[in-house]
């Protein structure tokens, strides 16, 4: 979502919403000097490609990697992928049965195409695939790796993973992960967290936002929105393969806390 195409070196004008928000074209208002921050190049890797009337695929957003996938009008595949970490990430890219590696530096984004001759096995009205992949739970799972959310953004962190954190969580925010591994049972999950709000709580519900709960706890002000601590819970009842969702909750109005990663054990 970009939400302004101009604004000046202060992000301005603001009418009382976003102050933070980010242009696609910034224009000094004393020089008339016109800048192209990140977001006219995030842009680009999507509109240059993703023609109208294409359809979004599966993607599988594995830990460090946000991406989607797309098929266009003309049958052409679109893959754009994101590493949102402080290191290289090396990933495989399957299709029909044929695959191709490539390796992502920090921080840096990559737009891939290639002829789709027919719909893919699975895709049906919604243009969804079922998913083929899994993500092992005993990993670190960004935070940002999520596949849906509701109510909640990203934003830059300064962890030392850098990449995005997620934020501006009120109550009832919540994070789906898909293709979550818990293998044979877990005990525990470390949650990295920061707060200059009024802090929180969070819930890890299984299949669904209603689902069983698996793990629930609270999380105070640590003294800063890029003030991370991390946080064990312990776990009960997690294992085989699910969708994984975390539920904020909590009464503040200016934001519950922030969430870097987690992952179980």
């Amino acid at each position: 979502m970009k939400w302004g195409l101009a604004l000046d070196q202060n992000r301005g004008p603001n009418d009382g919403g976003c102050n933070t928000c980010t242009p696609l074209v910034t224009v000094n208002s004393q020089t008339g000097a016109v800048s192209y921050p990140v977001d006219y190049y995030t842009l680009g890797h999507f509109s240059k490609f993703v023609a109208p009337g294409s359809s979004q695929v599966w993607s599988s957003n594995a830990p460090g990697l946000i991406d989607a996938a797309f098929v266009t009008p003309g049958r052409t595949l679109v893959l754009v992928a994101y590493n949102d970490s402080s290191n290289s990430r090396t990933f495989q890219v399957s299709w029909r049965g044929r695959s191709f590696g490539y390796t992502l530096p920090a921080l840096a984004g990559a737009t891939f195409t290639w002829p789709g001759s027919a719909d893919p096995p699975g895709i049906g009205r919604s243009g969804r695939a079922p998913a083929g992949y899994t993500i092992a739970a005993t990993q670190q799972i960004e935070a940002s790796s999520y596949t849906q959310m509701s109510n909640i953004q990203s934003e830059q962190c300064t962890d030392t993973d850098d990449g995005f954190d997620i934020g501006y969580a009120a109550d009832g925010s919540w994070l789906e992960y898909d293709n979550i591994d818990f293998g044979n049972g877990l005990s525990a999950v470390d949650v990295r967290w920061a707060s200059a709000g009024s802090g929180g709580s969070l819930e890890f519900h299984l299949d669904s936002a209603t689902g069983p709960m698996v793990a629930q706890g609270n999380f105070p002000v640590t003294g800063g929105w890029e003030t991370w601590q991390t946080f064990p819970l312990p776990v009960s009842g997690a294992q085989g393969l699910h969708k994984l969702f975390v539920i904020f909750h909590g009464s503040g109005s200016g934001g519950l806390g922030n969430l870097n990663w987690f992952h179980f054990r």
